[in-house]
């Protein structure tokens, strides 16, 4: 009952705050004011619950070019309260292409793409800068992220493979264990794209020492690929993404599904 109270306390200050927000913008401030006025505003609805009044002032805030990328992101969280989830992704995304380097925009990016009804996300480079808060994602969603790993000589890279980490692959892979990631995807740097055999032996190696199950990638160009994949099955390998050698045609899908390999 307290907590109530308190409750309703909050929201009836929140609407006075609104009330004289409104106000002041009759009073038609100075410009430099609008700005904040406007993110306040869409603030305080939001957390009003009052949807439709915070996507307007948020719309509005981008109008003002310092808060832009902002807007977004707050447009992003409006729209993801109204259950509006690829409106959310595509906010989020704008609000990125600004400030590549919020963690939290990323994390609320996936959990966008869940509600959207994806049924699987997976998260490379961030499950390196921020694996903390990729293995809460996945505890909070048992089996529906994936975390992919690239790896060159057991060190994880990241970016597109730009920057070489000094973190071996098997450490950060460990630190998902038992987060209820559903799948470690480990792509072999060296192997991927050149269509020259899949690295099984440091795949199984990584494989044997994890409890969650491994998908391997890089390399899977054939049947042959595949089988040695499935020798090692009782490591944990689970399966093999197939990339180039699927669209450059040396992969059947057809012929693979229906081999006993």
């Amino acid at each position: 009952e307290a907590r109530e109270r308190d409750f309703r306390g909050a929201e009836d200050t929140m609407e006075r705050a609104i009330y004289h927000l409104v106000t002041a913008l009759r009073l038609r401030p100075f410009e430099s004011f609008v700005g904040n006025i406007y993110k306040d505003l869409g603030e305080l609805f939001l957390h009003t619950r009052q949807y439709k009044h915070a996507r307007r002032f948020f719309t509005k805030l981008r109008q003002h070019p310092e808060y832009g990328p902002l807007a977004h992101y707050y447009l992003g969280l409006t729209h993801f309260s109204m259950g509006r989830y690829t409106n959310s992704i595509q906010h989020y995304r704008e609000f990125l292409k600004h400030e590549p380097d919020s963690a939290l925009a990323w994390s609320k990016t996936a959990l966008a793409w869940l509600e959207a009804g994806v049924r699987r996300v997976i998260i490379g480079t961030w499950a390196l800068r921020q694996p903390d808060l990729v293995a809460d994602l996945c505890r909070r969603h048992p089996g529906r992220i994936a975390i992919g790993i690239d790896g060159r000589d057991g060190r994880v890279a990241v970016e597109g493979w730009l920057e070489q980490s000094e973190m071996p692959v098997i450490d950060l892979a460990r630190h998902f264990e038992g987060a209820g990631a559903a799948a470690i995807i480990y792509t072999d740097i060296d192997r991927d794209g050149v269509m020259q055999g899949h690295n099984v032996a440091a795949t199984a190696h990584l494989a044997a020492a994890l409890s969650t199950p491994v998908i391997a990638s890089g390399g899977v160009t054939n049947l042959k690929d595949l089988a040695a994949l499935k020798a090692e099955a009782a490591t944990g390998i689970d399966g093999g993404l197939v990339g180039r050698a699927l669209y450059a045609g040396a992969f059947d899908v057809g012929e693979a599904l229906a081999s006993p390999c």
